[in-house]
């Protein structure tokens, strides 16, 4: 997903945030243990700042999904998905 992305810099930014254990973004409604990083630049045109980054922090590792927001219906489907972590 990362090299997909036109301009990755705040996203590796935020990733290397992440990965510090720094708290990064806000908790993600409805998701426990779960955090969510918004409006991240991707460069690609019709989506610039629809990068997300959704996070939970698990023991010595961080569990992380990079995704590009398409519309509301398909993030809350993406999110869903993300249940079974």
């Amino acid at each position: 997903m990362i090299a997909n992305l036109d301009s990755p810099a705040s996203t590796m930014k935020a990733l290397a945030e992440i990965d510090s254990g720094r708290p990064v973004g806000k908790d993600l409604s409805g998701m426990r243990g779960w955090f969510e990083v918004t409006e991240l630049a991707t460069g690609i045109a019709g989506s610039e700042r629809l990068g997300r980054i959704f996070y939970k922090p698990d023991g010595q590792r961080v569990l992380a999904s990079v995704h590009i927001e398409q519309d509301e219906k398909e993030q809350r489907h993406h999110i869903e998905r993300l249940r079974a972590f």
